[in-house]
């Protein structure tokens, strides 16, 4: 890293630590511990990149907890499980959106991206998912 870049690459070393760690945490299953870790870092950083991750991980943990076969097995528990997962993902998206309103107004593009990556969730839960939420949360353009 030059001289310009070492305060960014300091910060960006122990972000690829927890990183890992969390990544650790999801392969052994320990999906409590993950949640626990994100939150952790939330305390540390309120990076848009950490945001993201950790609603993408509540999105998916169902598709680590279920096995193979019931994956495809649309019964009613699995339709809980998604419904929960999406729900815990949308309560960190509300919370990065509430942060971005209040503790860092000025970031309006973080925001955008942040709501943008909101939008994608949505649309990938199909029939579940709920654009039209996120959309009215989308900042109006004054003309």
């Amino acid at each position: 890293c030059s001289s310009d870049l070492t305060t960014q690459c300091v910060l960006d070393t122990p972000e690829l630590l927890w990183k890992a760690y969390i990544d650790f945490e999801i392969a052994e299953g320990e999906f409590e511990n993950a949640r626990a870790l994100y939150e952790r870092l939330l305390d540390r950083t309120k990076h848009l990149k950490v945001w993201i991750r950790y609603a993408k991980f509540e999105a998916s943990a169902m598709e680590h907890s279920w096995d193979a076969d019931k994956r495809g097995d649309e019964t009613q528990g699995f339709l809980h499980e998604k419904k929960s997962c999406l729900q815990h993902a949308r309560c960190v998206f509300e919370r990065a959106l509430s942060h971005f309103r209040v503790s860092a107004s000025e970031l309006k593009e973080e925001r955008a991206m942040l709501l943008q990556e909101w939008v994608n969730l949505e649309k990938d839960f199909g029939e579940l998912g709920d654009v039209a939420l996120v959309q009215a949360k989308m900042p109006k353009k004054l003309k």
